[in-house]
């Protein structure tokens, strides 16, 4: 399945293949053999939380409510600190695509540019300090387009591919390459004791997405059911989405790319803690061989959740992407941790693409591929 990023790292779909989409609806008819998906048995639970379109959760303490709407403040409360990227000339604030954003243990802006395939890092007053990287099979080189970077505890980078993962170290002048570890993922989160998780549906045998795994590349746990599907191909398509790691206590939140469903996990457990539902979603259609010789979109249009970020102890921001030939709707909404009930709070906020303590980067890729640094109230 080819990489989609709903808001700034993949486009949703090509844009020919939106354009060759009838305008009038989407055509859900299917041919002999076939089965339209997703299917009833994948469908949110009766007792699934809510993540209305409303201006508040539904079924809060008041308490938890009263916090809800003290995060939700803040978070639309932010001020941009420093802003990064350019459409003129060329230079290292000239971006590919954004992919992902973090930050060094000395406070530099590393940003991993998923068209260039390269990491570029930036000082806190905006300069330029290094870059490395590039497509290719070398040490220093990503031969698969790069999702994810995140900086270790000693200063180590860990950048995440559909194939594999690399390490790098800091040294003086810039990084150096320590080690490629097997690991296919489509996403990857790292959690406060450093624990690495990752979603991927890669074996034909198990329905399990969730993986925490080690740095030599040996798989830990595997837990959470992905789409459920007798036939591999349908699985590991409908399967697609994204993690976010929380900490105290210890979980791992999925979001489906393609449904509008939610799940919490504890570390090693298929059952979560709770599945939370998405209301008024475009869903995708598709319609599978029921011998699962292939599967195709029926849909002219679709909504794609993306990452979650984990917003403070109690709270995390999600947001989805709806786009119709050439316009996009965000769509951004502040979910309750503890229950999964959540809200709408913005639909014109910016692509979060990173959340920090007291801090988040906010992205774009339209009309050019830009960030900021958001401080928090």
């Amino acid at each position: 399945m080819p990489d989609r990023d709903p808001l700034a790292r993949r486009p949703i779909l090509p844009l020919l293949a939106l354009l060759a989409f009838s305008a009038c609806g989407p055509d859900l008819n299917l041919d002999a053999g076939e089965q339209l998906h997703p299917t009833d048995e994948n469908a949110a639970p009766a007792d699934a939380a809510l993540i209305t379109v409303g201006s508040e959760p539904v079924g809060l303490s008041a308490e938890a409510l009263a916090e809800w709407r003290a995060a939700r403040d803040r978070l639309l409360g932010a001020r941009t600190t420093q802003a990064l990227g350019t459409n003129r000339g060329e230079g290292p604030e000239l971006f590919g695509m954004i992919g992902d954003v973090t930050f060094d243990r000395d406070g530099n802006v590393v940003v991993l540019d998923a068209v260039n395939y390269d990491v570029r890092i930036f000082r806190p007053d905006g300069s330029h300090l290094l870059s490395f990287g590039r497509e290719g099979e070398g040490p220093m080189e990503f031969d698969t387009r790069p999702h994810s970077v995140t900086v270790l505890s000693d200063g180590r980078l860990l950048v995440g591919m559909r194939a594999e993962m690399k390490t790098f170290a800091p040294v003086a002048g810039g990084y150096e390459y320590l080690d490629r570890i097997t690991v296919p993922s489509r996403d990857m989160c790292v959690s406060a004791a450093e624990r690495v998780f990752v979603t991927v549906h890669h074996t034909r045998t198990s329905d399990r997405v969730l993986h925490e795994v080690n740095l030599t590349g040996d798989t830990t746990l595997s837990f959470g059911h992905g789409y459920l599907h007798e036939q591999w191909l349908i699985r590991n398509q409908l399967s697609d989405g994204t993690i976010a790691c929380l900490d105290n206590p210890p979980a791992v939140l999925f979001a489906f790319s393609e449904h509008p469903i939610l799940r919490l996990h504890r570390p090693g457990e298929d059952d979560p803690v709770w599945t939370a539902a998405l209301e008024d979603y475009v869903q995708p259609f598709y319609a599978g061989a029921i011998d699962g010789s292939h599967i195709r979109m029926l849909s002219n249009s679709a909504e794609i959740v993306d990452k979650p970020h984990p917003f403070g102890k109690s709270h995390i921001v999600l947001q989805t992407g709806y786009r119709r030939l050439l316009s996009l709707r965000v769509r951004t909404y502040l979910v309750d941790a503890a229950t999964g009930q959540g809200a709408l709070i913005s639909d014109d906020f910016p692509r979060i693409m990173r959340m920090f303590p007291g801090r988040f980067v906010a992205g774009w890729n339209d009309p050019y591929p830009r960030i900021e640094v958001r401080e928090i109230p």
